[in-house]
């Protein structure tokens, strides 16, 4: 007997939480034709049919109660204030989901409405900085340009990098000198 089929659940970050197998006929064909989850839960139905040789065919669902994950909470307050040569953002540090708070990760542009690229801020993306600690709760932007406005956004990484949800964008521009 062999498995047929495996059913597999991943958190945000592609790390493997779940691998559920079915085993299969020694002597016919089975397979998994659809899956749906149940709302407001971690489950999922499997449906699938086995086809046995001279035999027929016989249709099956199973419910698979999945482990459940959650990613950390969303940083909160993300608050910018400029000073001539830096920015200096805050934030209220996340909650620890499933696994522990292990950093922050912070993205800056220079436009509103930017979503995070894995690309660093020198090389055309957004991908400014990670910080680290789980109850890291500022960062001093010191690479800025004088009347330059600029818009932030964080968001908290467990400790397998999964990430919880962006923190509301603020924006600041730094004052010129006098």
């Amino acid at each position: 007997q062999g498995v047929n089929w495996r059913l597999l659940k991943y958190d945000n970050a592609l790390n493997l939480l779940v691998s559920q197998g079915r085993n299969g006929l020694v002597d016919g064909n089975e397979a998994a034709i659809g899956v749906a989850v149940f709302p407001g839960t971690q489950d999922v139905a499997v449906a699938g049919d086995e086809s046995v040789l001279n035999q027929g065919q016989d249709w099956a669902v199973a419910r698979y109660a999945l482990a459940v994950f959650n990613p950390p909470s969303t940083p909160s307050g993300l608050t910018a204030n400029g000073s001539p040569g830096s920015i200096g953002l805050q934030w209220t540090p996340s909650v620890a989901g499933t696994r522990a708070v292990s950093s922050y990760r912070i993205y800056r542009t220079t436009y509103a409405g930017a979503w995070p690229s894995p690309v660093p801020v020198g090389s055309g993306g957004t991908f400014l900085v990670q910080v680290s600690g789980a109850t890291a709760s500022t960062y001093a932007d010191t690479d800025v340009t004088s009347g330059t406005t600029y818009f932030y956004r964080v968001l908290a990484a467990d400790v397998l990098g999964a990430e919880s949800a962006l923190a509301a964008e603020v924006s600041v521009t730094p004052a010129t000198p006098a």
